[in-house]
């Protein structure tokens, strides 16, 4: 059966563009603590001046850090077959490529995570637990309950 039953591809598009603009709010304010030092440089003393460009620098690096994360996150997705899942999901910092049959998972659930607030439901991380780590994907809670639902299903027929 080569049809995935629940799928979570093409649920991520809002998450990335909420999430960069959360990731160009740290660039706005680091870029305006660099203007903060050209404009106030001869009325601060040079250890507060060296102060701002370093919480500049770090605003600035914040948001491109979020902002690699956040699109390697939303290329995440999974694919639920009637006997295996198979996908893309986020493991530490790097994405891996899943197949896993469901004998293999020891966990589906839903986790709303730092910075990951519900928006009218839209948000989520499913996370697929195995003996050798977890998987987060990127999708919606309600997508994620459906899969959670099928998981629970397909446990209770072993």
């Amino acid at each position: 059966m080569n049809t995935p039953i629940v799928t979570t591809q093409k649920t991520s598009s809002r998450y990335l563009i909420s999430k960069l603009m959360f990731d160009a709010i740290f660039l706005i304010i680091g870029i305006y603590f660099f203007s903060l030092v050209d404009d106030l440089s001869a009325q601060w003393r040079y250890d507060l001046i060296d102060t701002v460009k370093r919480a500049g620098w770090i605003f600035v690096i914040l948001g491109l850090a979020f902002a690699v994360y956040h699109v390697m996150a939303s290329q995440t997705y999974v694919d639920i077959y009637a006997d295996r899942l198979e996908g893309k999901g986020m493991q530490k910092f790097t994405a891996q490529s899943i197949s896993l049959r469901f004998d293999q998972v020891t966990d589906i659930s839903l986790s709303k995570g730092f910075m990951n607030v519900e928006v009218s439901g839209l948000i989520g991380f499913l996370v697929i637990s195995t003996v050798a780590g977890s998987y987060k994907i990127v999708t919606t809670t309600e997508r994620a309950k459906e899969i959670i639902d099928f998981y629970k299903k397909e446990q209770g027929k072993a």
